[in-house]
């Protein structure tokens, strides 16, 4: 049938198609339209079915949400600031920080100050100088025994390679140190300010003036110009023999005496991100003019109970450390490895408080370290965040494999008490040449851990110095970036591969550690070094891609929080220091999992087989540092997963992750995904991402001529993918939201 036009009102005409049979499909949108309205009026009559209605749609409406909310959860992750309760920005944290290390400077100078006023009271000196010269240094009481701070000495450029990163050195990097501050504290006094080997370059930060010949010796490792030649052996022409690691790096130089809270507030004010520390608790046999045997004869007659232990002195350290988060202190653990007297009894003093070495005769006790000379370390070098440094022998031609590292003289092993893998890593300090204290022209050889650790600070720093070249603008790395660099491209050393209670994780080598710097910033940015949050309750995941036949090498290092600090004479207290235990495992395309090197530790039986034994893999609950090798790779791609066990302090932990042997990825593009809403003021987006980048949230409430604001404090990548929930706060429910790249 033909439409009839109906005018409806004047000037308005409508068709009348009620003539025309409606199609099945119109007839049922035609019948659920009056069951729609009748249902409506219905609803408004009956207050009852009306709230039904509200509550049934509210519920649909949440489901809704909830699913969206469940599709991009794998991916969720909050600002920063929202798991370590720090204000929000880059410079907001920073001030935090500085004044957290205030704080912890006046706690630290406090306890110094309280245990002076011991000392007054006891009668103990503050200060003791030795028939040979040397000098010990209060540092705290345990139990009424006071503990002595001496210096690690016995009276490296070639050897780890940092002679290939300084100009000329054939592998294109030219670091000298420039404008790279060095933080310098020593048991004895400070450098001869005026050698000439300084040029000017070492200053003082605490206003010591006592000048000594280790505090010299040890600055002009970290800084010496080099300018003369010297011969030495007798009849051997060495150029530029006592050339420092960091030659045109300033130093700032400390008395050890409040080390603690100078370090604290030196890093708050003057922001080094590494200092060097070439003395530690005084423990058991020492030669100075006669033997010396340091330790608490309330405790044992043989053994002292230093060796290996957690102290308040090593807790202070792991404190500022982790406060600071961006400062390494590299540490000497003594020379102890089987020091004493070679034939026994033998006349010796002790020392009984408050202030009497006293003389004895016809005892014997034993010589410093377990069985194998184990657990010989001093207390200061078993802190779990400092870099602890084992002396070898210089390598005068190089390193040409784990054979050609030999350990130095009375250089100690771990393990700690509670079984961590100390030292870290080991340096030439033997026959060391070096400025000394005489006049502005004199030169000294040296030996032990004390010269050892300055050749691995200077190092680190030139690393530092690369950096700040490469990425100008960035965050200054973590420390646990710098120490996991040394230990990530170490050379071999020992007699099994992987790490051991002597050598740690094997010889510095500078140039692969620089190489390793300048690869991930021009292949692939983040590749081989990324440093990322780890939230309390998360995991972290990372694919690399492998070709066949190749070596992946795998570390995670982290600042752990302080453990709880040994404050009774023990011998060999087990209880674990680690706090945050991170996890690290490595799954194969074809599904094995592959997991870090452990160490047998033998806490019970103490025995040096066990001890010497070649490290297996398997789960590590002692140390914050691990390490997984992948031999033999196929072709495919390999997922790193990074977990963690029980609750994380501080709502989360930073940790560094490097790796070498695989493939740079490429960046993907940053491009966000459709956005959903997952709640009634709340919506979600994605983006791809790289693991470890830090990215901004950034917002505008009107696109006309404003500017983009942050949203809360940067989102750390802990996934390829990520995903974050902000606010529809803006006006009229309108918001516009990007997503940045920081530094």
């Amino acid at each position: 049938p033909e439409l009839e036009v109906v005018e409806i009102a004047p000037g308005i005409f409508v068709f009348d198609d009620t003539a025309i049979p409606d199609t099945p499909e119109q007839a049922e949108a035609r019948k659920r339209r009056q069951e729609a309205d009748a249902l409506a009026k219905a609803i408004a009559a009956n207050p009852l079915l009306a709230e039904a209605e509200r509550t049934a749609r509210q519920a649909a409406q949440e489901a809704v949400w909830k699913a969206n909310k469940e599709k991009v959860a794998p991916w969720l992750v909050k600002p920063l600031a929202s798991y370590t309760g720090e204000p929000p920005g880059r410079e907001a944290t920073e001030a935090h920080t500085r004044s957290r290390l205030l704080d912890l400077a006046a706690q630290f100078n406090a306890e110094y100050q309280a245990t002076l006023e011991t000392a007054a009271k006891t009668g103990t000196p503050a200060e003791l100088i030795f028939p040979n010269g040397e000098r010990a240094v209060l540092s705290s009481f345990v139990e009424g025994q006071p503990l002595w701070n001496m210096s690690d000495s016995l009276t490296q450029a070639v050897s780890i390679a940092t002679a290939a990163v300084w100009p000329g050195g054939g592998a294109g990097f030219s670091l000298t140190g420039t404008n790279t501050p060095i933080g310098l504290w020593e048991a004895g006094g400070i450098p001869r300010l005026t050698h000439q080997e300084f040029q000017g370059r070492v200053s003082v930060g605490d206003g010591t003036t006592n000048q000594e010949s280790h505090a010299t010796a040890v600055a002009s490792v970290l800084n010496a110009a080099g300018l003369y030649t010297i011969i030495y052996p007798v009849g051997v022409t060495n150029p530029q023999a006592a050339k420092g690691m960091s030659y045109a790096a300033p130093v700032v130089s400390n008395n050890s005496s409040n080390d603690v809270s100078e370090m604290a507030s030196q890093v708050a004010t003057n922001n080094p991100r590494i200092s060097n520390h070439s003395y530690s608790a005084r423990c058991g046999w020492q030669w100075l003019g006669a033997w010396v045997w340091f330790g608490d004869t309330n405790v044992s007659q043989t053994v002292d109970w230093k060796f290996g232990a957690y102290t308040t002195e090593a807790y202070s350290i792991d404190t500022n450390a982790y406060a600071a988060r961006m400062y390494l202190p590299v540490w000497t653990p003594g020379n102890s490895g089987g020091e004493g007297p070679p034939v026994q009894p033998t006349n010796h003093y002790v020392f009984v408080p408050p202030n009497n070495f006293i003389p004895v005769s016809g005892v014997t006790r034993s010589i410093d370290g377990d069985a194998g000379v184990y657990d010989s370390l001093h207390p200061q070098g078993c802190a779990k965040n400092v870099l602890t440094v084992g002396n070898v022998s210089n390598l005068v031609a190089g390193y040409t494999g784990p054979a050609s590292v030999r350990i130095g003289p009375y250089s100690p092993f771990g393990p700690t008490d509670d079984g961590r893998l100390k030292p870290d890593i080991v340096a030439p300090g033997t026959d060391i040449i070096m400025a000394g204290n005489a006049s502005d022209i004199d030169f000294v050889v040296g030996s032990g851990t004390s010269f050892a650790a300055p050749a691995i600070s200077g190092s680190i720093n030139l690393l530092n110095q690369l950096r700040n070249t490469l990425h100008p603008n960035a965050r200054p790395w973590l420390a646990s970036t710098m120490k996991a660099l040394v230990i990530q491209t170490a050379d071999e050393a020992g007699d099994h591969p992987g790490p051991d209670y002597r050598f740690g994780w094997g010889l510095m080598n500078t140039r692969r550690a620089a190489e390793l710097v300048r690869n991930n910033a021009t292949n692939g940015w983040k590749s081989f070094l990324k440093e990322i949050f780890l939230p309390n309750g998360g995991s972290i995941e990372i694919p690399v891609p492998f070709a066949a036949g190749q070596t992946g090498r795998f570390t995670i290092v982290w600042t752990d929080p302080a453990g709880l600090p040994q404050t009774n004479a023990v011998i060999d207290s087990p209880a674990t220091r680690l706090v945050n235990d991170v996890d690290m495992q490595v799954i194969a395309p074809s599904g094995t999992t592959n997991f870090p090197y452990v160490l047998n530790p033998d806490l019970t039986n103490q025995s040096a087989l066990a001890r010497a034994a070649a490290a297996t893999t398997g789960d590590d609950s002692r140390n914050n540092v691990e390490q997984v090798v992948v031999t033999n790779t196929v072709t495919g791609t390999y997922l790193v997963r990074i977990t963690h066990k029980g609750t994380l302090a501080g709502g989360g932990q930073w940790i560094t992750w490097t790796m070498s042997g695989g493939h740079a990825q490429a960046k993907p593009p940053l491009v966000l995904s459709q956005p959903s809403v997952t709640a009634s003021n709340k919506l979600a987006f994605s983006w791809p991402s790289v693991v470890g980048q830090l990215y901004q949230v950034q917002y505008l409430n009107n696109l006309e001529g404003a500017s983009w604001t942050n949203w809360d404090d940067v989102i750390c990548a802990i996934s390829t993918n990520t995903a974050v929930e902000v606010d529809m706060d803006g006006p009229d429910g309108r918001r516009f939201y990007r997503v940045v790249e920081v530094e």
